[in-house]
């Protein structure tokens, strides 16, 4: 059973000593970033995409334990300004979809523990736990208050992940979130990136008081002209769901990321953290 009164037995120093930058510049180019989605209590419903607060617990207080140190993406723009000090071994945590269970059970981890994490809102489903029908049930999201309090906590930064762009559609479902229509010229899928874009950067900006400058891509789904689109609209980074360590200061675009999924003990998450982070030697 999830008992957040245990975490102040968890950290073996205090939270503001584990955060506390080490070095003037990135000791490292592969940053790994971990992804998670949602949190749950119930076992039946734990999989690759929801994994228990005990296990999101575990999962931070081993990153602790290893030395990492979460960031902002922000953070690392301001360290190539020497306006922030980059920590010797950094991480990214980010949260897709801004499910309530964000929340309920992995924001008061973070808080508690001190722990940086970046959680990628859709816009049209903030708030809602039923669909666009008004009837049908969908995992319940977190509101544009409750995000505005995480975010007020500074543990907490609201990025992108799509104003109304995160759905399946054709014959099969065979078009997932920021894929090409059928028939829709360049010119106007450029157009309608970019308006979805800046409808939810400006939300975020106004109801948040946050830079948006993270763009999650909804199942993953690229390609070159929504890259250059998302560019040009101001995006400073783009994840993707590739597994893997990008190298963050050859391109930060296109990043790939590490699933934390439930299945995946947390020393056995390390141990592939840092075989993905490992420099390449030539």
């Amino acid at each position: 059973m999830f008992l957040l009164a245990s975490i102040s037995n968890a950290v073996p120093v205090s939270g503001e000593a584990a955060l506390t930058p080490t070095t003037a510049v990135p000791s490292v180019d592969n940053i790994p970033i971990l992804i998670y989605h949602s949190f749950s209590e119930i076992p039946e419903e734990l999989n690759d995409n929801t994994v228990s607060p005990d296990k999101f617990l575990a999962d931070m207080q081993a990153l602790i334990d290893n030395g990492y140190t979460p960031i902002f993406f922000k953070d690392y723009l301001d360290a190539q300004e020497n306006k922030f000090a980059m920590p010797a071994k950094p991480i990214f945590i980010t949260i897709d979809d801004g499910y309530y269970s964000v929340y309920k059970y992995a924001y008061p981890i973070l808080r508690e523990l001190k722990l940086k994490a970046t959680i990628s809102v859709i816009g049209w489903a903030m708030g809602r736990s039923t669909n666009k029908d008004n009837r049908t049930a969908i995992f319940a999201h977190f509101s544009w208050n409750e995000a505005k309090e995480m975010y007020d906590s500074g543990y907490i930064d609201i990025q992108h992940h799509t104003w109304d762009l995160h759905n399946e559609s054709g014959k099969d479902k065979e078009i997932k979130g920021l894929m090409k229509l059928p028939k829709e010229s360049d010119a106007a899928y450029a157009k309608r990136i970019k308006a979805d874009f800046l409808k939810l950067k400006t939300k975020i900006e106004s109801e948040i008081g946050n830079k948006v400058i993270v763009f999650t891509y909804p199942y993953g789904s690229t390609n070159a002209t929504a890259e250059k689109a998302l560019k040009e609209a101001g995006a400073k980074f783009t994840l993707t769901t590739t597994s893997g360590v990008s190298d963050i200061k050859k391109s930060p675009y296109l990043l790939k990321r590490i699933n934390a999924a439930g299945r995946i003990k947390s020393e056995d998450l390390i141990k592939k953290i840092e075989k993905l982070s490992a420099p390449v030697v030539k």
